[in-house]
């Protein structure tokens, strides 16, 4: 699955975890997505998601730990289903 089609999915589905995000967050939680699809480095995957999160974490003045923490449960919401 592409990224932008998370992105997509928490826009039409809007999962629970997703849901509960401020505006600010919602649009760091995306743009995150964002630049690690656009990354087109030979880096691991998780290499890029923590550049990402670093990068939207000084952009939008949110703590990498809300981040972190989202990225949790919307993992553990999916495990579930």
């Amino acid at each position: 699955m592409k990224i932008s089609e998370l992105i997509k999915e928490f826009d039409s589905v809007k999962s629970e975890s997703f849901t509960k995000l401020s505006p600010k967050m919602k649009d760091a939680v995306k743009d995150m997505l964002g630049l690690v699809e656009t990354d087109k480095s030979k880096e691991n995957l998780l290499i890029k998601f923590n550049k990402a999160i670093d990068s939207v974490c000084e952009k939008y003045n949110v703590q990498k730990f809300e981040i972190e923490d989202f990225i949790d449960k919307v993992t553990s919401e999916n495990m579930e289903k």
